[in-house]
């Protein structure tokens, strides 16, 4: 079963932001700004909860979200605390939020375990996968048809990142254990 480990989202406000002025000012669990550090102010309305970026540009991002949920939420919070800030004149909502990377993961049972890695970025093909066990150890692999990339380990663990969407992961999760399926039921016969 697919399971959701992260989401991450973002946007842009339509102005620039004086970070050093607007720094103080914030009020959340957790704030931290040094530009000698860092030049984004980082917040977390939880301690536990995901962390907003703020950048100069009026660029944001918000990650370690463990639901979409949860990302929204954040935003939320992340909305309401911009205007209590700026009050009336609030910027940039009509520039908005998207998700932008969704982190999936799946357990992938195989009569074959552990997975041959070798023998599985050969049937994968070499074109679309990089496998260098020296240095990593697990797959990359990046289907032609599919804006995702997975991570494959030995263990069976499929890890599906770079996807904004549900019903995309769904779908290149379906292909990956089509695949997979394929490649075992050959080898046990």
């Amino acid at each position: 079963m697919v399971e959701l480990a992260s989401a991450v989202g973002g946007g842009k406000l339509d102005r620039e932001l004086d970070l050093d002025e607007l720094a103080p000012d914030i009020e959340a669990e957790e704030v931290r700004y040094n530009p000698e550090d860092y030049h984004g102010i980082i917040l977390r309305f939880d301690s536990e909860g995901p962390a907003v970026i703020i950048y100069r540009s009026g660029a944001f991002s918000i990650s370690g979200a463990s639901s979409l949920d949860e990302l929204h939420k954040t935003f939320d919070l992340f909305e309401d605390l911009l205007s209590d800030l700026f009050g009336d004149d609030v910027p940039g909502y009509e520039i908005g939020f998207e998700v932008r990377n969704l982190v999936l993961v799946e357990e992938y049972e195989s009569p074959e375990q552990p997975l041959n890695l070798s023998s599985l970025s050969i049937y994968l093909g070499m074109e679309n996968v990089e496998y260098e066990p020296e240095q990593f150890p697990g797959i990359f692999y990046r289907p032609a048809d599919n804006p995702g990339l997975f991570l494959i380990f030995g263990t069976g663990k499929l890890v599906l990142t770079g996807v904004r969407d549900w019903d995309t992961a769904e779908q290149s999760f379906e292909q990956l254990r089509g695949k997979l399926d394929e490649l075992y039921r050959q080898s046990v016969t």
